[in-house]
């Protein structure tokens, strides 16, 4: 297959990163980048080894994340990590690499190599670390944002600076900032050129850091108030101070309960769906109660994901927090569900609306 140069190969060892490569694979979905990782290899004749050199060759972009393990060994006593690297090189591939921190990052005993793998290793860091510009990393949080960010800046490097000032000016498309929000924007009502600047690489950044999350949420908020709920696509680090600030904006640029009602009926990301309904709690968007007393009914409430290395919270604990919000004024509708989930024999849906009523009826 002909290289793609916007196509993104992840490299790294497999048992003391696992955590971390979900996390980078999630954050990078979102940012719709297309990925080749050894998650997504089927089954075939081919060696991992064949099949992970091909699909290195058919990438313009490689990232190498280099944990505490040398990883599986090949041949010429290298491990496949090492081979998929000399093959990025060989074929002159963006190359970003993250090497753990381990001065701050605990690492347990049993993914750490020893002997002969240690100093394979320790040699392979050092290689790696006279050759690039290579980033530490401790959480799986704090490596997902700095590829995330490293992965724009690598594809807004390619664009001319005087053809991206241009864009800037007109509409200031696809506003890159630093808290983990990425956005296509296409009227503003704000001169936000004069808060920006470009340096030599290309590269996007608020002259006045403060600005970061104040813009970032405002824009969240409007987007959201006008029933673009898209935007919440591009959220790729949950952070509480940030969504407090989106939530309080909110109240001043309201979301229409309609609109609200009808894309939490049909929303399919669980990440997005218990944003949306987090909306609805906080805002206290009472006319929601009917749709999301419906969409809970025929979802895996608890179904969990894990974020970075944190689980998120199950879709039952957000559903029921957020009804919980709701005045006596609901009551009817969520009398109605718990009956219907009765009937239909969904013991837990009708236990959380139970347990919701009680909540309401003791307010």
């Amino acid at each position: 297959m002909k290289k793609d140069e916007s196509r993104i190969f992840l490299s790294s060892t497999w048992q003391d990163l696992e955590i971390y490569r979900r996390a980078v694979i999630f954050t990078l979905t979102r940012l719709e980048k297309r990925i080749k990782a050894m998650e997504y290899f089927g089954s075939g004749s081919k060696s991992t080894l064949v099949e992970s050199i091909e699909k290195v060759k058919e990438c313009g972009v490689y990232i190498g994340i280099v944990g505490t393990r040398y990883g599986t060994i090949a041949t010429d006593g290298k491990s496949i990590t090492e081979l998929e690297y000399e093959a990025a090189l060989e074929n002159n591939s963006d190359i970003l690499i993250y090497i753990i921190d381990e001065d701050k990052q605990a690492v347990l005993p049993k993914f750490v190599d020893t002997g002969k793998s240690a100093k394979k290793l320790k040699r392979f860091k050092k290689r790696l670390r006279k050759t690039h510009l290579c980033s530490p990393f401790t959480t799986p949080q704090d490596l997902s944002v700095k590829i995330a960010l490293d992965v724009i800046e690598n594809y807004r490097s390619k664009i001319d600076k005087e053809e991206l000032t241009s864009e800037l000016n007109k509409e200031i498309p696809n506003l890159i900032v630093e808290t983990g929000f990425t956005y296509g924007l296409e009227k503003n009502n704000l001169e936000l050129v004069n808060l920006i600047e470009i340096d030599n690489s290309g590269k996007i950044k608020f002259v006045d850091s403060e600005f970061q999350d104040i813009i970032s949420a405002t824009y969240i908020a409007m987007e959201l108030s006008k029933g673009r709920f898209d935007c919440l696509k591009h959220i790729i680090v949950f952070d509480k101070f940030q969504w407090d600030l989106i939530i309080h904006l909110l109240r001043k640029f309201p979301v229409d309960p309609k609109l609200l009602s009808e894309r939490i009926l049909t929303n399919h990301d669980p990440f997005q769906y218990r944003l949306l309904v987090n909306i609805a709690g906080n805002l206290e968007v009472e006319q929601t109660c009917e749709a999301i007393c419906k969409s809970f009914l025929g979802t895996n409430m608890d179904n969990k994901l894990l974020v970075f290395d944190l689980p998120m919270r199950s879709i039952r604990d957000v559903v029921k927090e957020t009804l919980s919000q709701f005045s006596q004024k609901s009551l009817p509708v969520l009398e109605r569900y718990e009956k219907i989930a009765k009937e239909g024999k969904k013991w837990r849906q009708k236990s959380t609306f139970s347990q919701v009523i009680k909540r309401i009826k003791n307010k």
